[in-house]
């Protein structure tokens, strides 16, 4: 009995040992909050106890106004002792930047491991989750009134002209266009540059912005470019409106002011509303012609009137007397789950295209009882698949009744055949 005790006491360490050679997963974050546009960093730590022979599969991370990143040579191998052995697995490093104030939750995900067994080295496949990750998007005491808000290293706007805007013409063309550059954070947080301004006389033509990011090792700068177009057409003076961007200063810790001034166009040419003197003897010709168009047009339309309502209720009946008028009403009845709008038009329509024999008719019989039964008997309620069947075999249905409608019919031999001769 002591010899069996001594030996249980050897064998269940190394059964305990056995049990632990299951893959590790590791996840930690340097920071829960940080400022909008700022990136915190989460490690993911992936560890097993002999190799991998395939790659882990990793999920996206990714979360409504949080920006993933995974910055270059922020993944790669790495090795752990363990209890005296040596694990080996792979670490990544990404970056999760929330866009906006707020606290913003990345829900669980699942990575595929691909690891060799221990004992026979032969593929294994384990899938393990990652803990909710909760990043917040935090104002800095002084930046509470920018909207939208902006934190960066850097920001500068520019915006160049092409076409004179002191010499312009009706039907003349100038283009505005406006860049912002951005250092410390992404070109996405900047918003839409250059307002609409809507002004008579004056069109104009937006082209798409172009965002560019840059991402060196970790650090994010890009630019964001707009373009517009403007045409006159009308003559006088337009202002194209001031350009203003508040930002706060990562460096400062201050808030700062980006600006462009405003751009004043001349247009040669009579301004937007005004119109030249008209000949108030042609002006009242061509009211007078206006007015005799619209006394023969009336009248034409009062001779017209019964043959065209006639024709269009024609048209009308002969739209309802059709087979694909009736099928319809079948389809929408069933679209509807109207079982008594089912029951009314089944008939008319098959009434207007004869049953044809055949799997089709069984399908549509067996998908109507199901539904009459869940209407009319005992059956639970029809789910949302039992009415696509439903759908799904009227539309079978039609197409073999309709094939066997255009199908030639057997000509039969004569009954009283003459009789050869010879």
């Amino acid at each position: 009995m002591r010899r069996l005790l001594a030996l249980a006491m050897l064998w269940l360490p190394a059964v305990a040992a056995a049990q632990q050679l299951e893959p590790l997963l590791r996840q930690e974050m340097d920071a829960a909050a940080t400022i909008p546009g700022q990136a915190v960093q989460m490690r993911i730590t992936l560890l097993v106890p002999t190799w991998m022979p395939e790659p882990p599969v990793f999920p996206g991370f990714e979360a409504p106004n949080v920006m993933t990143r995974l910055p270059e040579g922020a993944a790669g191998p790495t090795s752990e002792t363990i209890d005296g052995e040596t694990w080996s697995g792979v670490t990544r490093a990404y970056r999760l930047i929330p866009m906006q104030p707020g606290r913003f939750t990345i829900p669980p995900g699942e990575i595929v491991v691909t690891w060799a067994d221990p004992e026979t080295t032969a593929p294994r496949v384990t899938r393990m989750t990652t803990e909710a990750i909760t990043v917040v998007g935090a104002l800095p005491e002084g930046a509470e009134g920018l909207d939208p808000f902006i934190a960066a290293g850097a920001l500068t706007l520019e915006q160049s002209l092409e076409g004179d805007p002191d010499t312009l013409e009706i039907g003349g063309a100038v283009t505005r266009q406006v860049t912002a550059r951005i250092e410390g954070t992404s070109a996405l947080v900047v918003p839409p540059l250059i307002p609409a301004g809507d002004q008579p006389g004056l069109a104009a033509y937006a082209k798409e912005p172009v965002v560019e990011e840059t991402d060196d090792r970790g650090a994010l700068s890009g630019q964001r470019r707009e373009s517009v177009t403007y045409v006159p057409e009308a003559g006088g003076r337009f202002t194209l409106a001031p350009i203003r961007l508040d930002w706060f200063n990562l460096q400062t810790g201050r808030i700062e002011t980006a600006e462009l001034p405003a751009v004043d166009l001349a247009v040669a040419g009579a301004p937007a509303g005004s119109a030249p003197a008209t000949d108030r003897r042609a002006l009242l010709l061509r009211l007078g012609a206006a007015a005799l168009g619209l006394a023969v047009l009336g009248l034409v339309v009062w001779r017209l009137r019964r043959p065209v309502a006639a024709w269009i209720a024609a048209v009308r009946a002969r739209r309802h007397a059709s087979e694909a008028y009736a099928y319809r009403r079948v389809r929408a009845a069933l679209s509807r789950h109207d079982p008594p709008a089912v029951l009314a038009a089944l008939p008319l329509w098959s009434a207007r295209l004869p049953p044809a024999d055949g799997p089709e008719e069984e399908r549509l019989t067996a998908a109507l009882g199901r539904l009459g039964a869940a209407r009319y008997g005992q059956a639970p309620a029809p789910s949302g698949a039992d009415w696509a069947e439903a759908r799904a075999a009227l539309a079978g249905a039609r197409h073999a009744r309709l094939a066997a409608q255009r199908a030639p019919q057997a000509v039969l031999p004569p009954l009283n055949p003459a009789p050869g001769r010879g």
